[in-house]
């Protein structure tokens, strides 16, 4: 987690200069838990192997040798010591990790997840309801990582009631621009705890204490070290960089346990429901700017400003502001300060994204603004080849798309997930049928993107197998669902249609497509009732 999300790296360029305060066999294993350079096999059948459904794991993890190890241990059945009861807690942790080193969720690492999870909150009786109600957090976003959203409420309801927090959102007069004359209602919120603040460890230095340093100019050092920051509204911006409120009375601070649960709050919001509505940008922004308001830890802290940076993103008067957070957090990674001990606290409490994560969002963001040229020297960085070869397209370089990725067959040699993509931009169905056979017809990606061609064309029936054999790999890719059943419903085979929407419910409860097919054909087969429910 430190390498591939928390930072700093043991490889970063910071700490290229301590590299000969390592003894030999330290600098040995280093090079070893992160192969680039050297060690390029291993980490090529370590990829492999953490391959899961179809689903490639990322090109460039770290330190893959130390997950082999704990996927060993873990699967450890008979033991001459008695396996302790957290041991059923990292199995759940070990497949979530797994899991999003992957291109796209896996069925067997969702269930296997889940289960450990469940297991583990029913036969462990903690005392300490805070520590309790982290793991409900914890589970929390398990299950939306997995599109289990009512599941998801629940489980931080749960945790809501053992921290004993009280949420309200109230109006306030203030004002929210730099020009405005006169005060109206803003949204705020109002929190009741029961929690105090948390003791703060000697290696923890709030962020507060960290950013005069930056203010006070002490050199290009100590702005390296200390970069991760709070940014502020630009100059030129008419917004204010917080709502500005009429009376500033004293209100209840956040503590950790807070905090923590309204980021995750504020994430099952964002990830369940689309941000299309000024009102719900206002109550997430309520809620953000709360947690803002006092640092208690670095990651919690980071977890806030990158929510906030999500949520800004469509706005055409913060979208700057989100773009430059964005990279800051990006930049934050090779960090000196604060120490891992402060970054991995909260670590799996926190759903904090993958370093790679958080480039991808990043050139997301240059694609929404048509930047699209940073977002493939971004993409291309990170080889995200898929995502730079769309930035060129979509900047209209299809030549040079085509070029880009006959330079990665050049290097890299002809790898399924480079037929598939050459597949998508030539639009010729020999190159799925090829990266199917060379993955050992165990690429679901090559039979997706060559059933929705063969749909595309109105070929029905191949279309359908194709997605059935795509499916029979990686159950966990709902839209399939709509595409395989909707030739079906053409043929009245409207029971079948049910089944197979249903499933696509069962994986993503949000889907209203599929809750409207569903209504649909249980109306062809006059079942009135059970389409209105």
């Amino acid at each position: 987690m430190k390498e591939n999300c928390l930072g700093s790296s043991f490889n970063s360029k910071n700490e290229l200069d301590d590299e000969e305060e390592y003894p030999p066999e330290m600098t040995e294993f280093l090079d070893l838990i992160s192969p680039f350079e050297s060690h390029s096999h291993l980490q090529e059948v370590l990829l492999n192997y953490f391959s899961k459904e179809g689903e490639d794991a990322y090109k460039n993890t770290r330190c893959l040798t130390i997950l082999f190890y704990l996927d060993l241990l873990l699967g450890l059945e008979f033991c001459e010591f008695e396996v302790p009861q957290s041991t059923i807690l990292w199995k759940a942790r070990y497949y979530m990790i797994h899991n999003q080193l992957l291109t796209s969720n896996a069925c067997f690492l969702q269930d296997k997840s889940i289960e450990y999870y469940q297991k583990y909150l029913e036969i462990n009786d903690i005392e300490d309801k805070v520590t309790k109600a982290y793991l409900w957090i914890e589970y929390s976003n398990c299950l939306l990582t997995f599109y289990k959203y009512s599941h998801a409420e629940e489980a931080l309801e749960n945790a809501r009631e053992l921290i004993g927090l009280r949420l309200k959102l109230t109006g306030k007069l203030g004002k929210r621009t730099k020009y405005q004359s006169f005060d109206i209602p803003q949204l705020v919120l109002n929190i009741e705890s029961e929690s105090v603040d948390e003791f703060i460890h000697p290696e923890e230095r709030p962020i507060e204490d960290v950013k005069p340093l930056l203010d006070e100019g002490e050199g290009e050092f100590e702005e390296i070290k200390c970069a991760h920051r709070d940014v502020k509204m630009d100059e030129d911006s008419i917004l204010l960089d917080k709502v500005k409120l009429k009376d500033e009375e004293r209100t209840v601070d956040a503590s950790l346990s807070d905090q923590i649960y309204i980021n995750q709050f504020v994430y099952n919001e964002l990830k369940s429901q689309a941000n299309e509505y000024d009102l719900q940008y206002e109550r997430i922004n309520a809620y953000i700017e709360k947690v803002l308001e006092r640092s208690h830890n670095w990651l919690v802290f980071s977890m806030s400003l990158f929510l906030r940076s999500k949520n800004e993103q469509e706005k055409l008067k913060t979208r700057e502001r989100s773009m430059i957070q964005m990279q800051t957090l990006v930049d934050q990674f090779n960090d000196e300060e604060p120490g891992l001990g402060e970054r991995a606290r909260y670590m799996f409490t926190s759903a904090y994204p993958f370093s790679w994560n958080l480039k991808l969002q990043l050139g997301y963001s240059y694609q929404s603004i048509g930047v699209y040229m940073s977002a493939f020297e971004l993409f291309q960085e990170c080889e995200f080849f898929e995502e730079a070869t769309q930035s060129l397209i979509l900047s209209r370089r299809v030549q040079q798309a085509e070029e880009y990725i006959e330079t990665i067959i050049e290097k890299y040699g002809e790898t399924p997930r480079i037929l598939c993509l050459l597949g998508d931009i030539k639009r010729k169905e020999e190159y799925y049928e090829k990266a199917w056979e060379l993955s050992g017809r165990k690429n679901a990606k090559a039979m997706r993107a060559l059933g929705l061609m063969k749909f595309q064309k109105g070929q029905i029936d191949e279309s359908i197998e194709c997605l059935k054999l795509a499916l029979e790999i990686n159950k966990l890719y709902p839209p399939l669902g709509i595409l395989l059943d909707e030739p079906t419903s053409n043929k009245e085979q409207y029971e079948k249609a049910i089944f197979a929407f249903g499933n696509v419910v069962c994986f993503d409860e949000t889907h209203g497509e599929a809750w409207s097919n569903i209504a649909s054909s249980y109306i062809h087969l006059n079942k009135m009732k059970e389409a209105q429910s």
